[in-house]
């Protein structure tokens, strides 16, 4: 999986892991219902900004490189001390 794979399927899991509604999600980072589908079905809408980016690291509580690390969801969601000797390992 490729790193812009790797983020959108990070932002939907991350959504959806919170119980977020795609509404909530949109009007709490400002941007449209499309923009957020097109992220969550693989694709980057062209002119996806690194505010976009930023925002959904600071709504997540994640830095902006954990939303393309394939570890994400795994790491996030495990609360074993193994996984994050992993991550602070690599």
């Amino acid at each position: 999986m490729d790193e812009i794979q790797t983020f959108c399927n990070n932002v939907r899991i991350l959504r959806k892991s919170r119980k977020i509604t795609r509404k909530e999600m949109c009007a709490a980072l400002k941007i449209g219902m499309k923009t957020l589908n097109k992220i969550e079905s693989g694709v980057l809408p062209p002119k996806l900004s690194c505010d976009v980016i930023y925002r959904l690291s600071m709504y997540f509580d994640v830095t902006p490189k954990e939303l393309f690390l394939h570890y994400l969801n795994i790491w996030k969601n495990s609360k074993s001390s193994q996984m994050a000797d992993i991550v602070n390992y690599t």
